[in-house]
């Protein structure tokens, strides 16, 4: 379907469920949900790249080793570089950005796997040490690669202008959105 086709179909469809719940919708709602498509907002826009994304990495990562997604790869990847001997769950927690549950939940999979191996933190009971194994290490590499092979891939079909300019828009809203991350949290 042809992204003009799509655009109607979602406007039709906006009209139809607008006509259906009339009631429970403001005008001043009505009248958004008809004139704003979210499809052309920037947040849509990165989001669905990024999920794309991670679906062609999930497929390709998933045909090299034992079903680790994308996100198991990358705490892979970042607990085998990370120079620190002394790594815990919750440096990964703050680096990869993901709470303390899901952060363990990805360790618990990863160390049943036979990628990773945990040990006690001399002098704390409540901490942890990681450490990627050698099985884990090939998944690493595989990651690496594939990773490296879709970026080139990707890279490939835009010019070198298109991608300084689309890094420095990245960078000014990524900017943007911290600043006022920042701001909100004073």
């Amino acid at each position: 379907m042809s992204n003009n086709r799509k655009l109607i179909f979602l406007h039709i469809k906006t009209l139809y469920l607008a006509d259906c719940f009339k009631k429970k919708f403001t005008d001043q709602l009505f009248q958004k949900m008809i004139n704003w498509d979210i499809t052309k907002s920037i947040g849509y826009a990165v989001l669905t790249l990024g999920r794309q994304f991670s679906r062609n990495i999930n497929q390709h990562i998933a045909s090299l080793s034992d079903d680790v997604t994308m996100k198991q790869g990358a705490v892979l990847y970042f607990i085998a570089r990370s120079p620190s001997e002394d790594l815990i769950q919750q440096d990964i927690a703050n680096v990869m950005d993901i709470n303390k549950s899901a952060t363990l939940r990805t360790i618990d999979i990863l160390e049943k796997k036979g990628f990773l191996k945990r040990f006690p933190v001399p002098n704390d009971r409540r901490k942890n040490r990681i450490e990627v194994t050698q099985e884990g290490l090939k998944v690493v590499d595989a990651f690496i690669g594939t990773i490296m092979q879709k970026d080139a891939d990707l890279k490939e079909s835009v010019t070198d202008e298109e991608l300084k300019a689309f890094y420095k828009v990245m960078d000014a809203l990524y900017k943007k959105l911290s600043s006022e991350q920042m701001n909100s949290s004073l």
